[in-house]
């Protein structure tokens, strides 16, 4: 199927934010359940002064053009800011690896797709969904 063809589709744009290291990859996730790796890029956004930084958050989504969830290990303050009026639906992950949290994408896609069909519209669901 051509680039052209999976436009028409229905796709998010995930950022996984890496627990381990500084890195985050942004994946289009199709809705059959294929996913292609976009970019990977350092997490440049400023250190935090205090926890849950508000500056800090500003930085991450800086680096985050386009991308419409993203997920991370830990439910932070910055990701309950986040769910208030942002673009991007932020979500928690238990998964540890990559292949694990890419089934568990696939498998949470139509919620995850609602969810973001939602903010597309100008509403911000309160929902943070933790991915399993």
């Amino acid at each position: 199927m051509s680039d052209s063809e999976r436009a028409r589709e229905r796709v998010l744009s995930v950022t996984v934010r890496h627990v381990c290291y500084p890195l985050e990859t942004t994946k289009s996730l199709f809705d059959d359940g294929t996913y292609r790796l976009l970019e990977k890029k350092l997490n440049t956004s400023p250190e935090e002064r205090k926890h849950a930084d508000k500056r800090k958050l500003k930085g991450v989504i800086g680096l985050l053009p386009g991308c419409e969830v993203v997920i991370s290990g830990l439910l932070s303050p910055n990701f309950l800011r986040m769910h208030k009026g942002l673009l991007v639906q932020p979500s928690v992950t238990t998964a540890r690896d990559i292949e694990s949290l890419m089934r568990v994408l696939t498998n949470s896609f139509e919620d995850l797709f609602n969810l973001v069909t939602a903010r597309r519209r100008g509403e911000y669901p309160a929902e943070i969904p933790t991915l399993g």
